[in-house]
């Protein structure tokens, strides 16, 4: 059965466009997932060129006992796709995702993007159980394996502007048996994030042959506004004599 038929591709895709990693310092300054943040992407690749907006759903959503939040996907192929993560002191974590047509995926373990806070070198790695919900089929268990490494830190310019960001490598393979038939599917993508914006740039190659580069053309994040300097008072060390 083809991969985008069952949905898994775009689903990792997603996943895996939003590895976030800092520079040593905390990873929630590099995917800010506030109700109403929206990012809009230029894709091209496999499936033509188009645009696509992800947007940060208000509240939360409980997967597996955890609140996660929901980034829905609208526009190109992906249109309808929900991904439910989570930004906290265990990192960034994928715990599902829905595509309205196919079903559901769920982590189990959670795969685990990235550490709270890293530096530039540091990898990651996360495996675990994939459970797959599919509609008209049934439910499916298939194996992941994730690794995911920053690479540098770079300037980067896309139609949005351009942004500092820290360069990730992440593979991951999925594996196991589906629909009666033994599947595998490993997946390699390189990531440029922003501190305070989120995923500026994309590039995702998978073994299905599928490719994609994706360009953030805008976003409503803004970063935050920067802490004023305090004034220079050069007799103030007179008042400590």
């Amino acid at each position: 059965m083809p991969i985008r038929k069952i949905g898994i591709t775009s689903l990792i895709l997603w996943l895996l466009s939003q590895t976030v990693n800092a520079y040593g310092v905390t990873v929630s300054d590099y995917l800010p997932l506030y109700d109403g943040n929206t990012w809009t992407y230029r894709s091209t690749g496999t499936d033509g060129v188009y645009e696509e907006t992800d947007t940060v759903l208000p509240g939360n959503t409980i997967i597996n006992g955890v609140e996660t939040k929901a980034v829905k996907t609208t526009g190109g192929p992906d249109s309808g796709m929900i991904v439910y993560i989570t930004n906290d002191e265990a990192g960034i974590r994928a715990h599902a995702g829905y595509i309205p047509s196919e079903g559901w995926i769920y982590y189990e373990p959670p795969s685990v993007l990235a550490n709270r806070t890293m530096n530039v070198g540091e990898t990651v790695n996360s495996s675990g159980v994939v459970r797959l919900v599919l509609f008209g089929y049934g439910t499916y268990y298939l194996n992941y394996e994730s690794r995911n490494t920053i690479e540098a830190v770079e300037t980067v310019t896309v139609p949005a502007g351009s942004y500092e960001t820290i360069r990730s490598y992440s593979t991951e393979r999925i594996y196991g048996y589906l629909l009666g038939e033994w599947f595998e599917l490993n997946q390699i993508s390189t990531d440029w994030d922003a501190r305070y914006i989120g995923g500026i740039k994309g590039i995702y190659h998978d073994s299905d042959g599928s490719t994609n580069e994706s360009l953030l053309i805008s976003t409503n994040v803004q970063p935050p506004p920067a802490k004023p300097t305090p004034p220079f008072l050069p007799f103030l060390p007179l008042l400590f004599d």
